[in-house]
């Protein structure tokens, strides 16, 4: 869970990587507010992800079908 609730829009962003460090490409990253709000990223082919949100505080699952 991370809190952004100090600021109005924020760009969240990182890296999908599985369990020896490699990066994991096309993964979808699930942004869900505590409102219910959901936004979604998918990640680039080195693993980055980044989504313009509203603050507040979210919960980050990421998944991939490969």
């Amino acid at each position: 869970t991370i809190d952004l609730s100090s600021t109005n829009m924020v760009t969240l962003s990182g890296n999908i990587n599985d369990g020896s460090g490699s990066d994991i490409k096309g993964a979808l990253v699930t942004l869900k507010a505590s409102d219910a709000t959901v936004t979604t990223a998918k990640a680039d082919t080195s693993g980055n992800y980044s989504a313009a949100v509203k603050s507040g505080t979210y919960s980050v699952s990421a998944s991939n079908a490969g």
